[in-house]
C-alpha cells in the first residue's frame, strides 16, 4: 500500500527512487544511459494504468498505483512528523518555489530546505550539489523530466548528503498550478491519462496513443 511504501522509503538508509510509467519503459528501450540509471536505482515505483495493465498481462498484479502527485505529499507529511526537510530542484523559474509554498500550506510542520529551478539554476552541477548539501536537506526532489532527472541522479545522488533522492517528473507543475490535475472521479476510474491527453494533446498524443 502507499502507507507501507512511505514507511519503507523513510526507514534508515540511503535510497535513490524513480517512478516508472509506460513512457519511461519506452524511453528505456532506446536510451542505454537512461536504462542504466533506472536499473541501478534502489527503488522503482509503478506509475499509471499502462504499467498496471502490463503487470497483469505478465501475471503479476500490482497492489497500488504509486504516482508521485499522490505519494510525495503523503511521504512529506510523514517526513514532517519526523523533523525531516526537503529540497526542490527543477521546473521553470519560480515553479519550485510555488510548489514549495503549496506543500507547506498542505503539510503543517514541513521544512523546506531550499529550492532551485531546472533552467539557469541547473547550469552549474557543482553549484547545485553544494547548494543542496549546504541546505541540510534530508530529501531531494528532482523535477527535470524523463530521462534528464534519472540521469542527473544516477551521476550525482552519491554526492548528495540527503538519504532520499527522488525523480518526480511534472510534480512541481501540478503543485504550482501550472498543470491542472484530473478530478478525483476521473483518477479513481484510472482515466487520468485521458485528462492529460485532453489538456496537452500535442505533447501527450505520441506518449499515450502510441507509447502505451
Amino acid at each position: 500500500t502507499s502507507e507501507d511504501t512511505v514507511d519503507a522509503l523513510l526507514a534508515p538508509g540511503r535510497r535513490r527512487v524513480h517512478f516508472m510509467n509506460a513512457h519511461c519503459c519506452n524511453v528505456m528501450q532506446n536510451d542505454h544511459a537512461y536504462g542504466v540509471a533506472v536499473r541501478t536505482a534502489d527503488v522503482l515505483l509503478p506509475d499509471g494504468i499502462g504499467v498496471s495493465l502490463a503487470a497483469k498481462m505478465g501475471g503479476q498484479a500490482l497492489t497500488a498505483n504509486l504516482n508521485g502527485t499522490d505519494l510525495i505529499p503523503a511521504l512529506l507529511g510523514k517526513a514532517a512528523t519526523q523533523g525531516k526537510s526537503v529540497y526542490l530542484f527543477g521546473g521553470k523559474p519560480g515553479t519550485a518555489k510555488q510548489a514549495a509554498a503549496t506543500l507547506v500550506a498542505q503539510t503543517p510542520g514541513l521544512r523546506i530546505a531550499g529550492t532551485r529551478d531546472g533552467y539557469h539554476g541547473a547550469r552549474n552541477k557543482e553549484e547545485v550539489i553544494a547548494d543542496i548539501n549546504a541546505s541540510g536537506a534530508d530529501i531531494v526532489l528532482v523535477a527535470l523530466g524523463v530521462p534528464a532527472q534519472e540521469l542527473w541522479l544516477h551521476r550525482n545522488a552519491a554526492l548528495l548528503n540527503a538519504d532520499l533522492t527522488f525523480g518526480v517528473g511534472a510534480l512541481f507543475d501540478f503543485l504550482a498550478g501550472n498543470v491542472r490535475r484530473a478530478p478525483a472521479l476521473v483518477r479513481k476510474a484510472k482515466c487520468e491519462w485521458i485528462w492529460r491527453l485532453a489538456m496537452e494533446p500535442k505533447r501527450m498524443a505520441k506518449r499515450y496513443l502510441v507509447g502505451n
